[in-house]
């Protein structure tokens, strides 16, 4: 499974003792298809098939105040 991930972050002061941490992290950044394994079983009709595959590109963003 290739999966490349990445995160920005900035400290933003207040005051002293309080201050913003703003993150952004984001998941397989290259948006890499990872497929799944193929079926196995005999019976079925999609035997050696692969019929799905990994979530793609995703993020996420948060403020957290700190004291």
């Amino acid at each position: 499974m290739i999966n490349w991930n990445a995160v920005a972050a900035k400290k933003i002061p207040i005051k002293e003792s309080l201050h913003f941490l703003l993150r952004a992290e984001f998941f397989n950044v290259l948006n890499t298809v990872n497929f799944s394994s193929p079926t196995t079983d005999l019976q079925n009709l999609s035997f050696g098939k692969i019929t799905s595959a990994a979530a793609g590109r995703s993020g996420q963003v948060s403020l957290t105040l700190s004291w």
